[in-house]
């Protein structure tokens, strides 16, 4: 049995949008919800390889409430958080704009294979 831990774990709620522009209403193409942290990841690779774990760490609040159902229900990892009582367990959203590249675009030459801006 491994056991891993996580002090930080967190909710990341990623948004898809066609485009980003600053001072207008944007609309999400597609939206998700990732249960993680960095024991949560590993425990999640651990399952994948058939080995056994638990994951440990600290949650709080409706959104820590929110981790551990996840954990449990959506990835099916064995989970004993404990539960703090006061804050909340954090939420960290990222917007992604998907769109073609236009000829007045930079292209960093670093980061050619991954830049989606």
């Amino acid at each position: 049995m491994i056991y891993t831990l996580t002090l930080n774990p967190a909710l990341d709620y990623e948004c898809t949008l066609t485009d980003l522009v600053f001072g207008t209403i944007n609309r999400t193409k597609n939206e998700a919800i990732y249960f993680g942290g960095k024991g949560v990841n590993v425990s999640g690779i651990l399952k994948e390889l058939g080995i056994e774990s638990v994951c440990l760490g600290f949650t709080a609040g409706f959104t820590g409430e929110a981790l551990r159902q996840g954990v449990r229900n959506n990835l099916k990892l064995n989970e004993k958080f404990l539960t703090v009582s006061e804050g909340m367990t954090r939420i960290n959203v990222k917007f992604m704009a998907i769109r073609k590249p236009r000829s007045t675009d930079r292209v960093r030459e670093s980061k050619a294979a991954t830049w989606n801006v």
